[in-house]
């Protein structure tokens, strides 16, 4: 697995739910809502979908944005080129490489 691929899963995009808030946003670049919304589309727990995605705007990866004094969040893919390209070689090993995909899941899950 590429270096950089295999950084990103252990220290950003360490659990299940991260991998898939990752591969939603690169799979739908232009995508910006709140939290229930991106769980909604992803058909995923939102108490998940949230922490993930609070994680991952620490990281940069997402950004996050904060209107309305605080009553409205909003999450979008980070528009970084550097976080695209390395969340596209991602993307690539996840789900076009099965042994890849194998060696993911088990960091992921620790195994």
């Amino acid at each position: 697995m590429d270096l950089e691929v295999k950084r990103l899963v252990t220290e950003v995009v360490d659990d299940l739910a991260k991998l898939e808030v990752m591969l939603f946003f690169h799979e739908h670049p232009n995508f910006i809502d709140s939290a229930a919304s991106v769980a909604r589309r992803m058909a995923a727990e939102a108490p998940k979908v949230q922490a993930a995605l609070e994680a991952l705007s620490e990281a940069r990866f997402v950004e996050k944005f904060v209107l309305g004094e605080g009553r409205y969040v909003l999450y979008a893919y980070s528009q970084s080129p550097r976080v695209r390209k390395l969340v596209g070689k991602l993307n690539r090993a996840y789900n076009e490489d099965p042994q890849q995909r194998q060696e993911i899941v088990r960091i992921l899950l620790r195994v």
